[in-house]
C-alpha cells in the first residue's frame, strides 16, 4: 500500500536521508486502486471470519497509524481524518448498510 515511503524513525535506523519528495506519503502518490483492495479484503474477511474480529481491529488501526505516520502526522484524534484508509473504510462500512 505504501511502497516507496518510509518514517523519519526507519530512514534514520536504516542509515538513508529522509526526503519529503521520496519518504512522506501524499495523496498523488498514494495507490487508490491498492488502497480500496486492502480495504475491500480486511472488511470482507472481518465479516467472514467473525472470530477475528479483534485481530481485524487491530489490524486496522495499525494501518491508520502508519499511514499517519508516513504523511508525518501525529497519531491523534484530530488527524485522523487525513487518513485515506480510514475514510474508505468507513465508505465501505456505509455501502454495507445500504
Amino acid at each position: 500500500m505504501f511502497p516507496e515511503q518510509k518514517t523519519k524513525s526507519e530512514c534514520f535506523d536504516d542509515a538513508v536521508e529522509y526526503a519529503e519528495s521520496t519518504h512522506l506519503l501524499t495523496d498523488d502518490n498514494l495507490n487508490e486502486e491498492i488502497l480500496q483492495f486492502v480495504v475491500t479484503n480486511i472488511f470482507k474477511k472481518a465479516q467472514d471470519e467473525k472470530l477475528f474480529c479483534i485481530l481485524n481491529g487491530q489490524l486496522c488501526q495499525r494501518l491508520i497509524e502508519l499511514e499517519l505516520q508516513l504523511r508525518d502526522y501525529k497519531n491523534k484524534i484530530n488527524n485522523l481524518k487525513f487518513s485515506k484508509f480510514r475514510g474508505n473504510l468507513l465508505n465501505e462500512c456505509q455501502e454495507c448498510f445500504r
